[in-house]
């Protein structure tokens, strides 16, 4: 008899023979259905303890309220209990001079004793058919380890490179006590740890001074909870410049961060003397494993002098907000051909080393219309920043 392995490496696959021999049916996610909303975060919280997403109130947020429309979800049950789920949320995307539907896959979770059963496989090949008959042109990801193999050799995704993590130590005492265990490590470390920090607080004085900004009269920084119409005129102004973008508009940019139901998040935009925004940034603050960690969610501006200016002082503001929230290290996701890498490293971000990385962060694309490769398949024509990412 064929190992499991083997019946899900086939080339053609009979999903009704392997649903039958599994004890498991794949059907279209019923948002009507209050149980099956609840088998859903039944699962999630089956794999994750007390996380945003097993909260009825953020499915309601994430899945139903998107402007872009209710996702794309495909569940397997058995004995009429969920047991896996495929997801996609839908967004608009800027691809070369035309805004086009795209999507993010998300949240991809089958249950312990049913893995490796065809579910993952089985799910993600609906869930595309639906995007297919909606018109959507694209979905992109990010992959972790265990489904990197299945998503490039399975289901068509196309690998098209990794998104550099910039990090910016601001507490390397704490830093190394909660990350080395062993005592006498610690120990021999210990009168080190005075020296480093001595050290890199030197260097981000330096590069502070190095980055004054002589400008500041003509740029005014303040906090928002909304953005308003003058976003979207800031959007039409800057959207041309980037070939490969997730629409930031209004609609979409209080959505994201103003109207989620458990995420709090802190939005600062830089407007010129005119009152015209020229650059915003969003700001959030959680744990990762006890370390208290910031993130520069996504930064944009207008790539003029001034606006580059004003993404330099928020980029500073930024800084000296974790500082006084004790944060221990911030990060930003960022590629190293746009104008913010450079502005991050000037003010003391540097690339993570692969070892502290949570996970690679690895772009993924699936195509639905075939004659966008060309643009959609090289790394350099996207615009990527956390917030493209729905885990923070």
């Amino acid at each position: 008899m064929l190992s499991n392995k083997n019946y899900l490496s086939k080339r053609k696959i009979s999903w009704d023979f392997i649903m039958k021999k599994y004890k498991w049916k794949a059907q279209s996610f019923d948002f009507s259905n209050k149980k099956d909303m609840e088998g859903i975060i039944n699962l999630v919280r089956s794999h994750y303890d007390n996380v945003d997403e097993s909260y009825p109130e953020y499915f309601q947020w994430e899945y139903i309220d998107n402007p872009a429309g209710k996702a794309i979800i495909w569940v397997a049950k058995h004995n009429d209990e969920i047991v896996g789920q495929y997801v996609i949320n839908l967004l608009k995307v800027k691809i070369g001079e035309e805004i086009r539907r795209g999507s993010i896959v998300i949240k991809t979770l089958t249950r312990k004793d049913f893995e490796r059963k065809g579910i993952y496989v089985c799910l993600a090949n609906k869930a595309f058919e639906v995007c297919r008959e909606k018109g959507i042109d694209l979905s992109y990801g990010f992959s972790n380890p265990k489904v990197y193999k299945a998503n490039v050799k399975r289901l068509g995704f196309v690998d098209i490179g990794k998104v550099p993590l910039l990090i910016i130590p601001l507490n390397i005492k704490k830093l190394v006590e909660q990350h080395i265990q062993n005592k006498i490590y610690i120990k021999l470390l210990t009168p080190c740890i005075p020296i480093l920090s001595i050290s890199y607080n030197f260097i981000f004085k330096v590069l502070s001074l190095k980055n004054k900004i002589v400008e500041y009269k003509r740029i005014f920084v303040n906090e928002v909870n909304r953005f308003d119409g003058q976003i979207n005129i800031f959007w039409e102004k800057i959207k041309m410049k980037y070939k490969n973008i997730v629409v930031r508009d209004k609609e979409f940019l209080n959505w994201r961060y103003f109207k989620n139901p458990r995420r709090r998040y802190k939005v600062f935009i830089a407007e010129n003397n005119r009152k015209e925004i020229i650059s915003y940034m969003v700001l959030r603050i959680s744990y990762v494993n006890k370390l208290k960690v910031g993130y520069i969610v996504d930064i944009l501006s207008n790539e003029e002098k001034l606006g580059n200016i004003g993404c330099s002082l928020l980029i500073g503001k930024a800084v000296e907000y974790f500082k006084r929230k004790s944060v221990m290290i911030a990060g930003c996701l960022m590629l190293s051909n746009k104008v913010y890498f450079s502005l991050l490293r000037r003010h003391g971000f540097l690339i993570c080393p692969k070892r502290f990385e949570p996970q690679p962060f690895t772009f993924h694309v699936k195509l639905y219309t075939p004659e966008l490769a060309g643009i959609l398949y090289k790394l350099d024509n996207w615009f990527i920043t956390m917030g493209d990412y729905d885990v923070v």
